[in-house]
């Protein structure tokens, strides 16, 4: 596995780390019983639910607190044909995983692609398919010699220990995703169709058809599926809400950036630098004691004020104050806009005075500042005039 395929797992492990912290499995066993039953059946696929029943308490001495003849049921693999295809299937998924975490973008690519029909293809069988891939990535994560590599694997079987088959197919789902992303193999499935799988995962967990009453224990288990993937669609809803929140946020942020650029424009006469200026002036004749005589003067003084205000409060910052007068050398002139004599070595320092600010708007530059050189005899004697 790459570096890259390493921090991808790490992110998904610290998204899916905090959810199942929210909301873990109602009962803390079942995950435990799920893994037991999956590692069970890959290894004997012909054997009757009550006989992975006394497996378990021969193993471990105690009975496993869980309907294995009902939990086969739901995931549709009771019958031995049914086990064995998707024993078939986890070993074609975990080579094209393997090939989707290589470092070959061609045979990577190739993966990716039947690894996304099967998603779809196999829809009923794909749940189960994916936990049993979530424990051997993590077998082959600590089989690693990189220390990193065996941390995530210590951290992914601590997941899935917490994790129902529902929350640990969208593990999967999301690592396929996010890896495939990263190396420019797909794009991302739209959140639409994120939700409209998860709906499927619902009706599923609704709709099941059983040929006798259910006891309590299987109403708890079925229960427990649809809770599951209940959650899993609440997630992607709330995702979704945030990605329209922050695409929202994204129009409404470059609708401002065109109407600012737009207003210092040389065609709308660079109303955002002759505002502040227009400001700066007014401020120096108020601290002189200058008075408007009618009452026009003095609404257009307090409107320029309004104004400016209005648009800093907007989020508008000037990059200079204008009148400034600054020490410069060559890297001190990012988003200025110099007139002068040129310089003569990089670290060359000259005298500039700012005639306009320049402006940014939450990190985005609407116009560079513009400079003047001047000599430092000139300087000194509007130092001298302006104190």
């Amino acid at each position: 596995m790459t570096y890259n395929s390493f921090q991808t797992i790490s992110q998904i492990l610290v998204r899916f780390e905090n959810e199942v912290r929210d909301n873990p499995a109602p009962n803390k066993n079942d995950p435990l019983y799920i893994d037991f039953i999956v590692e069970s059946f890959f290894e004997h696929p012909d054997w009757y639910p009550s006989d992975y029943v006394r497996f378990h308490e021969d193993k471990n001495g105690e009975p496993i607190r869980l309907s294995v003849r009902d939990f086969l049921r739901r995931n549709s693999i009771d019958r031995s044909d049914g086990k064995r295809e998707v024993i078939q299937l986890t070993t074609k998924a975990s080579t094209l995983l393997d090939n989707i975490l290589s470092e070959d973008d061609a045979i990577a690519s190739q993966a990716f692609a039947e690894l996304i029909h099967m998603q779809g293809y196999y829809r009923r069988r794909w749940p189960f398919v994916a936990r049993a891939l979530m424990t051997q990535l993590a077998n082959k994560l600590y089989e690693q010699k990189d220390a990193q590599a065996k941390e995530l694997a210590i951290r992914m079987q601590s997941l899935q220990s917490q994790m129902l088959v529902p929350m640990s197919k969208r593990f999967i789902n999301t690592l396929i995703e996010q890896t495939s992303m990263a190396r420019g193999l797909g794009t991302a499935k739209s959140v639409t169709d994120k939700i409209s799988s998860l709906l499927e995962d619902v009706n599923d967990a609704a709709k099941q058809e059983w040929g006798e009453a259910k006891d309590l224990e299987s109403l708890q288990a079925d229960n427990a599926d649809l809770r599951a993937a209940l959650h899993n669609l609440r997630y992607e809803l709330e995702d979704l809400q945030t990605q329209l929140q922050n695409t929202q946020d994204a129009n409404k942020a470059d609708g401002i950036v065109t109407f600012l650029t737009e207003l210092n424009s040389a065609t709308s006469g660079n109303l955002l630098d002759n505002m502040a200026i227009s400001q700066k002036v007014i401020t120096s004749l108020i601290k002189n004691n200058w008075q408007p005589e009618l009452p026009e003067i003095e609404g257009i003084v307090y409107s320029v004020k309004a104004i400016v205000t209005f648009l800093y409060r907007l989020g508008l910052e000037p990059l200079k104050v204008v009148g400034a007068m600054e020490k410069v050398t060559l890297q001190d002139l990012t988003f200025v806009n110099y007139l002068g004599s040129e310089f003569d070595y990089p670290d060359q320092v000259k005298w500039v005075k700012f005639q306009s600010p320049g402006w940014r708007y939450k990190g985005e530059i609407i116009s560079w500042a513009k400079a003047i050189e001047c000599d430092p005899e000139t300087f000194m004697s509007d130092m001298e005039v302006n104190q």
